[in-house]
């Protein structure tokens, strides 16, 4: 008896189904590709638009370099400290407030004094930045926590530690996104993709 276009239908819907189910391990490169491929952009100084990433700060290039740290004083107030043999600082201010009259009154509010005496050292920088170069490397840490998993034909990417996920988090809201695929990474995949899944279509419906 010939088969109906309905029967042929569901033939045709069952294979799709096995391919997605057995030959979703051929796209297994996408593991080592993704994240690959966010670092290395990353590490170029680019974000996820293949803009250049926001500039560090003069604060930061310092204490980069080594020339500048950060202390808090006993208010919560962070305030910076620069390298040198011994420094005097004063942290503390002297506001003027109105009354209700309209009248200025000044407000002296206590100093805190700090004396520093040793030098302190810079942080170690990675190999792959510099101190005033912007993409997002200090130690490396973070972006060599990209990992990824697949279950099924799900693929799902993330970093393996929390504070990593809260540096990418924080680079996101400082205004430097960078984790995920920009225009040109997915260009790239979908070449790749669309290659492998002429294969198995190939390999699936010959005949």
């Amino acid at each position: 008896m010939a088969k109906t276009a309905s029967d042929i239908l569901k033939g045709l819907s069952l294979k799709v189904k096995n391919i997605t189910k057995d030959e979703a391990k051929s796209f297994d490169f996408l593991l080592d590709e993704i994240p690959m491929r966010i670092i290395r952009r990353t590490l170029l100084g680019k974000d996820i638009n293949n803009g250049m990433l926001k500039a560090l700060s003069a604060n930061y290039i310092l204490y980069r370099e080594g020339k500048m740290s950060f202390r808090t004083s006993r208010y919560g107030s962070v305030y910076p400290i620069f390298n040198t043999e011994k420094i005097s600082m004063a942290v503390g201010k002297t506001t003027k407030r109105k009354n209700k009259k309209g009248e200025g009154a000044n407000t002296s509010i206590e100093f805190v004094k700090h004396i520093v005496g040793d030098k302190f050292k810079p942080p170690k920088l990675s190999s792959d930045t510099k101190p005033a170069k912007s993409n997002l490397t200090l130690t490396g840490e973070m972006l060599s926590s990209i990992e990824g998993k697949r279950s099924g034909s799900l693929f799902t990417f993330f970093f393996s530690n929390s504070f990593s996920s809260d540096k990418a988090r924080w680079a996101k809201e400082g205004g430097r996104p960078f984790f995920g695929l920009s225009e040109t990474d997915k260009k790239g995949l979908t070449t790749k993709i669309s290659s492998i899944f002429r294969q198995i279509l190939r390999d699936n419906f010959k005949g």
